[in-house]
């Protein structure tokens, strides 16, 4: 009995620690960027969820497409 208790409560501590571990990869880790200078430079200033929101974000704003509706002087709508 006392070996099953030992064995179990290193497993159990084997996997607290890959779960910590993971989680400090997760939160601390640096991300796979790609190929753009900005994305490059906020992945080395922002934590990773922050750095997922941003480059979330910044696909979207990659994505627009802006038209003049008219233009009256400088003013451009």
């Amino acid at each position: 009995m006392l070996d099953f208790f030992g064995h179990y409560n290193r497993l159990i501590e084997e996997r607290r620690h890959k779960e910590l571990v993971s989680d400090f990869r997760a939160n601390q880790g640096a991300p796979k960027v790609p190929f753009s200078n900005l994305l490059k430079q906020d992945a080395s200033l922002y934590t990773l969820k922050v750095f997922k929101w941003f480059e979330e974000e910044y696909g979207l704003f990659l994505n627009c497409i802006l038209h003049d509706g008219f233009i009256d002087g400088s003013i451009h709508e």
